[in-house]
C-alpha cells in the first residue's frame, strides 16, 4: 500500500517540475497502486488512483490511456457509488471524441446509459440514441478499427430495448431499417427492423394508431415490400387484437403462433412479443378479478335480500291474529 503514497508524493513534485519523464514515473507508481489496492479489496482507493492516472496521461499527451484509466476507475465505482462511475464513463467518452475514437467513445457511452438506467438524477432514454450514433460516426470515419455500423446501432437498440427503453430502441430499430432500406444488399433486413420498431413502440405505449399508420403508410413508403411481408399481416392482425377494450387471448397466441411458423423470430423478438402477451394477460387477469367481484357483490346481495325477504315474512307471520293469540 506504500505505492500511493509514493505515487501521491511523487505526482506533487513532478507537477512542480511539469517534467514528462517525471509524469510518466508517477503513472507507473500510481497503476501499481490501484492494481494494488484492487486485490486487497479496496476499490474506491484503487480508482481514485486510476483517476489520478488518467490525469498523468492527459500531462503526458495520452487522452485514449486517459480514457481507458477513467474507465477502469467507473468500472471499480458502479457497485458502490454509480453516479460516480456514469460520470467517469462520460468523461471516457469524451476523451475518445476529442481524438475521434468513435468505436471506444461508444463503448463508453453505452455504459454510462446502461448504468444510468437505474438512477433518477441522470437517468435519460437518449444515451442509448447518443451511444447508436457514437458507432454510427466509428464506422463513417476512415478508422479501419472502427464496428461495423448499424451491426453494432443494432445491439445498442437491443440493449434499450432489454433496458426497457423501448422509446429509444424504437427510434434506433426505425432509422437502422430506413437505412437498410436504401440498399439492395441490406433491404431485406428492413423488414425485420421495422417489425422490431413496432413492437417496441406498442410495448413502450400501446399507441396503436400510430403503429397502424407506420405499418400501413410511412415504413410502406420506405421499403415497398414491406406492405406485403408476413411482420406486417401479423402487426395488423395484432393492432386489431389490442384496440378491443378486453383484447382476445387465445387470437393473440393463435396469430402469434402462426407467424412464427413462417418467420424464424429471435430472442429480442420473442422477449417483447411475451411484454405484449404479458399486457393481455395482465388485463384479462383485471377483467376476471373484475367481474369476481361483481359476483360477490350479488351473492352478497341476494344474500342480504334473502335475510331481508325471511325477516318481513316472519314479521308478518308474528302479526297474524292467531300469532298474537286474538
Amino acid at each position: 500500500m506504500n505505492l500511493c503514497a509514493r505515487a501521491q508524493r511523487a505526482l506533487k513534485r513532478f507537477a512542480v517540475e511539469n517534467s514528462d519523464c517525471n509524469q510518466v514515473e508517477a503513472l507507473e507508481l500510481l497503476d501499481a497502486a490501484a492494481r494494488e489496492f484492487a486485490v486487497g479489496g479496496q476499490p474506491e482507493k484503487a480508482a481514485k488512483c486510476y483517476r489520478r492516472c488518467a490525469d498523468a496521461s492527459l500531462r503526458t499527451r495520452s487522452p485514449f490511456a486517459a480514457a481507458a484509466y477513467c474507465g477502469l476507475a467507473a468500472e471499480l465505482k458502479e457497485g458502490h457509488d454509480p453516479l460516480a462511475a456514469i460520470e467517469a464513463y462520460d468523461r471516457a467518452a469524451e476523451l475518445c471524441c476529442d481524438i475521434e475514437r468513435w468505436d471506444a467513445a461508444g463503448i463508453y457511452a453505452l455504459k454510462a446509459a446502461s448504468l444510468g438506467k437505474f438512477e433518477d438524477d441522470v437517468c435519460d432514454p437518449k444515451r442509448f440514441v447518443d451511444a447508436a450514433d457514437l458507432f454510427a460516426a466509428a464506422a463513417e470515419s476512415d478508422d479501419r478499427r472502427s464496428v461495423n455500423k448499424n451491426g453494432a446501432m443494432e445491439t445498442v437498440a437491443d440493449l434499450a430495448a432489454a433496458d426497457s427503453e423501448y422509446e429509444s430502441a424504437a427510434d434506433i430499430y426505425e432509422g437502422l431499417a430506413r437505412d437498410e432500406a436504401l440498399d439492395n444488399l441490406t433491404a431485406p433486413n428492413a423488414v425485420r427492423l421495422f417489425f422490431r420498431a413496432a413492437l417496441c413502440r406498442i410495448v413502450a405505449l400501446f399507441d396503436l394508431d400510430l403503429v397502424k399508420r407506420q405499418c400501413g403508410e410511412d415504413f410502406g413508403r420506405a421499403y415497398l415490400p414491406w406492405l406485403d411481408s408476413a411482420d406486417r399481416a401479423f402487426l395488423d392482425d395484432l393492432v386489431a387484437c389490442l384496440r378491443h377494450d378486453l383484447p382476445d387471448l387465445d387470437f393473440f397466441a393463435d396469430a402469434a403462433y402462426d407467424f412464427a411458423a413462417v418467420r424464424k423470430l429471435d430472442p429480442v423478438d420473442l422477449d417483447l412479443l411475451s411484454k405484449v402477451y404479458d399486457r393481455v394477460a395482465k388485463a384479462h387477469e383485471a377483467h376476471n378479478l373484475k367481474l369476481e367481484k361483481a359476483k360477490r357483490k350479488a351473492q352478497r346481495e341476494k344474500h342480504k335480500f334473502q335475510i331481508e325477504k325471511d325477516r318481513q315474512a316472519r314479521l308478518v307471520r308474528d302479526n297474524t291474529p292467531a300469532a298474537r293469540g286474538d
